[in-house]
């Protein structure tokens, strides 16, 4: 696999996404070979990610707590309950496009390509490359070997 003119931004994302697509083509029973220059067909991956504006997710809380309350030296007694808040923050929205085409090596003609994309909160543990990555490719080999002209949307 060879990522094409990779954007600065990205750079830290690649690894995730060439391992991702690795997995799905190893899945499909490619047998991928280390280094480059060895292999007769190449895979070209194509990473974009865009700020598409804000959303706004939960502020994480703790639950209900008891915590003792009244004074101690009189009769009775008190309890105070902290009770969870339904604060919220706002946060980057990404989306995120993954192309793979498949060609032979030292031809440009493209054998077989898919592309699939995404619409996720960039903090959030969905929107991490990790999962972005393993989705998209996912989606991407989900009908592999049929061609599609159409771009796979994921939740």
């Amino acid at each position: 696999m060879e990522p094409i003119a990779v954007d600065p931004a990205l750079k830290a994302s690649v690894p995730a996404f060439v391992e991702a697509v690795g997995n799905a083509l190893a899945q499909r029973e490619f047998m991928l070979i280390d280094g480059a220059g060895h292999a007769r067909l190449v895979a070209d991956l194509t990473l974009k990610r865009t700020e598409i504006g804000t959303t706004t997710e939960k502020v994480p809380v703790s639950g209900a707590s008891l915590i003792k309350g009244g004074n101690l030296t009189r009769v009775g007694g008190g309890v105070n309950i902290a009770l969870p808040t339904s604060k919220s923050k706002t946060v980057p929205l990404q989306q995120t496009r993954l192309d793979v085409r498949i060609r032979k090596r030292g031809e440009n003609t493209v054998l077989w390509h898919g592309a699939a994309l995404t619409v996720r909160p960039a903090n959030g543990h969905e929107g991490q490359d990790s999962a972005v990555a393993t989705d998209l490719s996912a989606a991407i080999f989900s009908n592999y070997p049929a061609q599609s002209e159409d771009v796979a949307s994921i939740p």
